[in-house]
Formats: structure tokens, C-alpha cells, sequence
């Protein structure tokens, strides 16, 4: 009985493999007769190239570079997705519109549609660009990141206190650099985009649960891109209760405010709100879900991307450069000069663009050096392909359905662009005089997107993480050291790089310098 049983389970196994091979010979023999990317072969059923693409992220990519060249596809779990490593190819699928290849299309794939709900994929985007339009004028950009930055300060105090540990020197402490980033940004996003008066009216672990929430996302996400749609309905559920909890925290919390406590950002969004979806969110929420909420809650919806979007990747690229810094003891010492020439100071955005010119090469280096393995990823929407041109003039067309991304972490570590692709070098990476490298350098760091696509925050968030790394260095002055080497860096997340471990930061407080 069991060895019939087992006879006919191995079977069921063989044939699901060999439908699978002929599925993947077939995917070969089309991409060669349609023009299509060449197809990275792989012999796992269901999961494709997700388990050596998991195993060792950046070494698989380069593999594949170099035997399919600088565009192939490959399968994700069923998502046949094109990647590009080419700056051509880059700028044309950067500028494409969206009827052309869909950003909203691909989040809504790909999980989001229960991490940031439909409200966000499609109307949300759009909304925070306009306000950023209106805010990101030079004198309230200077405003904003003076009053950001005026609030760190005693952000960092108060964390450092409630979680700082003391070392056997009574003068040290050491903190995780990871974790502190991410709380500080956190709070002074909350502070600076929504106002003083939302710690006041929300629950005092708003913040903890935010994490929380946010760790959720990331760790399921990244879990449910990697499984069938059926196999992940458990934990994408999962997510969307997270989120619609805040949802209503948050829409209770505007519900019972003045606008006149709100914070500028805020009050624009409150206005955008009342204007309900978008037709973009009326066509293709596919469940209509988002259709039925009230102001507020769609208010709560919008806070919630903003709040991601605002410290999430700010926060773990601050720490990134932090870490480098303290690795890089030379680079540390060349910006705590340009940090000493602020004191006394208040930031402002012309005031660290003019003083902190080393700074920022460390921070296009550290970015260069973190940005995600694959990214700003689109869904092929046009019924007839989408045609990509490489700088070598090798032309494909992608299917519809399909989905495009760049590998942005192999385009920062191209050895014909930068002389040491795998190591911390901002001075001979972001100060060339080559013009033609200059022009490669334009997409090989990139990783909030580009194009018609561009992140609405981008301009704001090079000050925001500068100001942080300042503020750290203005409190701690020269003293921080690394506690072990620190971790190898991790592409697992739906984020820039992080990393494999803590990064466990000793440092001494001397003051404001």
C-alpha cells in the first residue's frame, strides 16, 4: 500500500518536472524567435531562480550578467521579470508612461496591495508628489530641514537614554546604529510632517507598533513574492489587519484634531483626501475596497506611505553611512572638520550643501554600495511589448505581462565605472572629471527610482540623512567605534541593502561641538 502510495507520489513528482522543463525549453525557444531577453534556465519547479537568487543575491546576478550579457529575464516563483544593467535600457524604461509599463501595476503585484493598500499604489503616489512640488521650493525646503534638524538633537537624547547600554567605562555606551536611526527618523518624521500634536493624541507605542508593522511588511513581503499567490494568501492577510489597525489609530487621531495643529505637509494631504480616489484607483482596484473608506481613514492610508516613505530608506541609509565612517576612520576624520564648521549653527539645506561637500560624496558612496539588488520594477502594460535598446544597440521586446527591473546593485559595482566597485572609495567615485563615466554614474546609484517615477522625496532626503549623520557626529564628536567588523550586507528585504546583523555602535556623548 505505502509503496504504492510512494511510487505514485514520486510519479506525480516527476511529471510536475518534466512539465516544468518543457515549459522552460519552450520559454528559451520563444525568447530567441520573438526577439525576446534571453532566458536564465532554471530546474526548480514553482520557485524558478528564487533559491539562488536568495542564497547569494549579488553573486547570482553577476553570473547571469556575464552569460546572458546586460538584459535577461529570469523566473521568480512564476514572475518572469527582465532585468537590465545598462543605462540606455535604463533611461528608456525610466521614461516610459504608465499605460506603457506600470509601476502601480507591478506594487500591486508584488504584495503591496496589502501593505500599502490600493488607495496608495494608485492615488497616494501622485498626491505626495504634488505636495512635495509645493513644498520643495527652495525657501520651504531650507525651513523644513532647519526645522527637522532643530528637533534631532533631543530625538537622539531621548532614544539613546530609554535604550542605550552602559559599557564597563562608565563614560561609554553602546547602541545599536540600526535601530537608533530608525527610531530618530521615525519620530521626526511624525513631529515634522504631521505635527507636535499627534504624540499627543495617539498611543504612547505608536512608534514600537509602527516598527512592528514595518518589520511585518518586510519580512512578508519579501516572503509572499517568493510563493504562488495561494501559498501566501495566509501571510499577506496577515499584514493587511496590521495595516488596517493604524489605518484607524491614525484616522481617529486626525478625526480629533484642529487644523491648525497640523503640520503643513498634513494639511495639504487632509485636502487631498477629500477628494477621494483616483480614476487610476477606480479602474484597477480590483477589489474596491478602498473605494468604500471615509477622509480619515484615507487619510490614515496616505500617512501610512508617507511615514514609510519618508524614514525607512532615510534611516537605514543613515546608518549605512555611519557605518562606513566609523570603518573608514580617514573618511570620518575629513567630515567631523566640515561637522566643526558648523558649530553653532543652526542646519539649514544651503548651509549643508555649501560646508558638508565630503559628506555628501560618503553618502552617493554608501548608496553606490547599498542600493537594492533589484529595483524600481515595472509591469509591461502595452498590448503589443515594450522594446528595450542597450547601449551596444542589441534591441528586445518584452512581452506584456511581464515584468521589468534594473539591477541597481550590479550597476553601482561596474568595474569599467568605478576603479574599486566593491569598496568604500567616494574620492575616486564621485569626483572623476571623466565625462563619458560621469555620464554611465547617472542611473549606477539610484535606488528611490527615476524618471517619470521619480521618488517625490528625493531632493529632501540626502538633507534629511545628511542632518542625522551631523547631529550624531555633533553629539558624539570622534569617539564612536564599531563593535566587531560589521555584518555583511543583506539584499532580503524590500529595502536598500541592510545588514546580516546588529551593528553595535560604542561612543561617548561630549556634547554639542
Amino acid at each position: 500500500m505505502w509503496t504504492l502510495a510512494l511510487k505514485m507520489f514520486f510519479a506525480f513528482l516527476g511529471l510536475l518536472f518534466a512539465i516544468h522543463i518543457v515549459r522552460e525549453l519552450t520559454d528559451v525557444t520563444l525568447a530567441k524567435i520573438f526577439n525576446r531577453p534571453p532566458r536564465v534556465v532554471s530546474f526548480v519547479p514553482f520557485l524558478g531562480s528564487a533559491i539562488a537568487y536568495k542564497k547569494d543575491t549579488i553573486g547570482f546576478l553577476r553570473a547571469c550578467q556575464e552569460k546572458y550579457g546586460k538584459v535577461f529575464t529570469i523566473n521568480l516563483t512564476g514572475n518572469k521579470m527582465v532585468l537590465v544593467i545598462d543605462d540606455k535600457a535604463l533611461s528608456q524604461y525610466h521614461s516610459a508612461k504608465e499605460s506603457s509599463l506600470s509601476l502601480y501595476d507591478a506594487v500591486y503585484d508584488f504584495g503591496f496591495r496589502f501593505s500599502l493598500g490600493p488607495a496608495n499604489i494608485y492615488t497616494a503616489s501622485a498626491t505626495h508628489k504634488r505636495i512635495a512640488r509645493i513644498l520643495s521650493t527652495s525657501e520651504n525646503l531650507s525651513d523644513f530641514i532647519k526645522h527637522a534638524s532643530g528637533m534631532m538633537r533631543g530625538s537622539f537624547l531621548h532614544y539613546i537614554n530609554q535604550t542605550a547600554q552602559q559599557t564597563a567605562s562608565s563614560s561609554e555606551s553602546t547602541i545599536e546604529a540600526f535601530k537608533l536611526m530608525r527610531i530618530v527618523a521615525l519620530d521626526i518624521s511624525i513631529r515634522a510632517f504631521l505635527g507636535k500634536f499627534f504624540f499627543e493624541k495617539a498611543s504612547k507605542d505608536f512608534i514600537s507598533r509602527f516598527i512592528k508593522f514595518e518589520d511585518i511588511v518586510e519580512e512578508n513581503t519579501a516572503k509572499s513574492s517568493l510563493l504562488p499567490e495561494f501559498l501566501a494568501r495566509g501571510i499577506n492577510n496577515k499584514v493587511k489587519a496590521a495595516r488596517a489597525n493604524l489605518v484607524q489609530e491614525i484616522a481617529k487621531v486626525v478625526k480629533q484634531s484642529d487644523s491648525k495643529e497640523m503640520a503643513p505637509y498634513l494639511t495639504h494631504l487632509y485636502s487631498e483626501a477629500k477628494m477621494g480616489p483616483s480614476e487610476d484607483e477606480k479602474k484597477y482596484s480590483k477589489d474596491g475596497e478602498s473605494l468604500r473608506i471615509s477622509t480619515e481613514e484615507r487619510i490614515g492610508e496616505y500617512v501610512i506611505s508617507l511615514l514609510f516613505a519618508a524614514h525607512k530608506n532615510v534611516a537605514i541609509t543613515a546608518a549605512q553611512l555611519l557605518v562606513y565612517l566609523i570603518e573608514y576612520p580617514e573618511a570620518l576624520a575629513r567630515v567631523q572638520k566640515e561637522v566643526a564648521s558648523l558649530q553653532g549653527l543652526d542646519l539649514t539645506a544651503e548651509l549643508i550643501t555649501e560646508k558638508c561637500k565630503f559628506l555628501d560624496l560618503c553618502l552617493q558612496e554608501t548608496l553606490r554600495l547599498t542600493q537594492h539588488a533589484i529595483g524600481s520594477i515595472r509591469k509591461v502594460r502595452s498590448p503589443s511589448g515594450f522594446r528595450i535598446t542597450t547601449s551596444t544597440n542589441i534591441s528586445y521586446t518584452v512581452p506584456p505581462g511581464h515584468y521589468v527591473g534594473a539591477a541597481h546593485a550590479l550597476m553601482g559595482r561596474q568595474s569599467s565605472v568605478f576603479p574599486n566597485p566593491n569598496g568604500f572609495d567616494p574620492i575616486a567615485h564621485f569626483s572623476m572629471d571623466d565625462v563619458s563615466k560621469r555620464r554611465d554614474l547617472r542611473h549606477s546609484h539610484r535606488p528611490f527610482s527615476g524618471g517619470v517615477h521619480a521618488c517625490p522625496g528625493y531632493t529632501m532626503a540626502p538633507l534629511i540623512v545628511k542632518s542625522l549623520v551631523i547631529t550624531w557626529l555633533r553629539l558624539t564628536g570622534e569617539s564612536s567605534r564599531l563593535v566587531g567588523a560589521p555584518p555583511a550586507l543583506s539584499y532580503e528585504k524590500a529595502t536598500i541593502a541592510q545588514r546580516r546583523g546588529d551593528c553595535i555602535v560604542s561612543f561617548q556623548l561630549l556634547g554639542e561641538l
